[in-house]
């Protein structure tokens, strides 16, 4: 588990954006892969200046607000995308900075 952490920590697309402000950067890990309609119903959410990139079940979205300002975020935690968990990239930092070596 601390290994799946890890690697997710190190496979974030947006380390230029999480480097500003890890608030504006988020995950959304799902238990199997989102199906397309799923990612095209996320997809027509986003916003100028918003990010969105799939990695195998996590869901990594970039904005320039606050998360809890986009219809982004709304989106990739609905019901219809599947179950997971979500957290701010500062939040999966300092997991995975607890975590033993």
């Amino acid at each position: 588990k601390a290994e799946e952490i890890r690697a997710l920590v190190a496979a974030n697309p947006f380390p230029a954006e999480t480097a500003r402000n890890p608030q504006r950067v988020g995950v959304r890990v799902l238990r199997s892969a989102a199906t397309q309609s799923g990612l095209d119903r996320i997809a027509a959410k986003i916003r100028p200046g918003e990010r969105f990139a799939v990695q195998d079940c996590a869901l990594w979205l970039a904005t320039p607000d606050d998360l809890s300002k986009t219809p982004l975020l709304t989106a990739i935690s609905a019901p219809w995308v599947g179950k997971g968990t979500l957290r701010s990239a500062s939040a999966l930092q300092k997991i995975a900075a607890a975590l033993p070596v």
